[in-house]
């Protein structure tokens, strides 16, 4: 056997047979498998044994189960979980946004009842309303019983005047102006001796404004109160529920 080397470098193996001898006394099937033998062994360029082919083998397996599997799947899972970051940003975003929309629609409300309010104001004032201190007063103009002066007070949105303060008081005997008188709303008409305001609330014993030795129930039958602005007489007296007279309601401004 002879040994020969090509060009490029690769390893030939050649055999030769001289004699008839020779080739009957050789084994192909050996041969063949002693060939098959040495390409495993060089698998590639060099001197490489079947063991560093086959850990070479095993690296490139690796890596390519690692580019074509392993990594995409980890592509997959940091996408997936930037889309979840994302969209628990997106959804807190849209809470904030659904919280600040429902704020504004409350002020946008507020605003709404704030200027309908102050045109109402503005319609009462042109009606002869009197603003003093959040409240809205009107002194009528003509003479009614106490019930239907409290009746009058109601279609205008009010009822009859509640004196809670001197302040309050003084007032109301500036703007009725001197020698009138006009029904409040104050009375006993549920139980005698037991004076209530229109809005149920009563009367501390010893308080109020009523003028000297007032009430006094003359007569038996005075169960509801007027309020005096005589010169000599500024305050509250109990009279007849059915005089007729002027009256003064009282309503909240805003």
């Amino acid at each position: 056997m002879e040994k020969l080397k090509r060009e490029d470098h690769e390893d030939v193996t050649v055999v030769t047979y001289t004699t008839t001898d020779d080739f009957e006394g050789y084994d192909t099937d050996t041969e063949d498998a002693n060939a098959k033998s040495n390409e495993q062994i060089q698998c590639t360029d060099g001197d490489m044994t079947e063991i560093d082919c086959r850990f070479f083998t095993l690296i490139v397996l690796c890596v390519g189960c690692f580019v074509f599997c392993v990594l995409p799947m980890t592509v997959i899972s940091l996408e997936g979980i930037q889309f979840n970051k994302l969209t628990a940003e997106k959804d807190q975003l849209q809470t904030s946004c659904n919280i600040l929309t429902r704020e504004r629609d409350q002020l946008q409300t507020r605003n709404n009842k704030i200027q309908e309010r102050l045109a109402a104001f503005d319609a009462d004032v042109k009606w002869g309303w009197r603003y003093f201190s959040f409240s809205l007063y009107y002194i009528s103009t003509e003479e009614k019983n106490w019930t239907e002066s409290r009746q009058d007070c109601r279609e205008k949105g009010a009822d009859l005047v509640i004196i809670k303060t001197t302040e309050e008081q003084e007032f109301i005997i500036k703007e009725l102006g001197n020698y009138r008188r006009a029904w409040i709303g104050l009375s006993d008409r549920d139980r005698k001796g037991t004076w209530k305001w229109v809005d149920g609330k009563e009367l501390t014993n010893g308080t109020g404004y009523w003028y000297d030795a007032e009430p006094n129930n003359a007569g038996n039958n005075e169960t509801c109160v007027e309020i005096w602005n005589d010169p000599e007489t500024k305050g509250w007296n109990n009279t007849s529920c059915s005089k007729e007279q002027w009256w003064i309601c009282e309503k909240r401004a805003f």
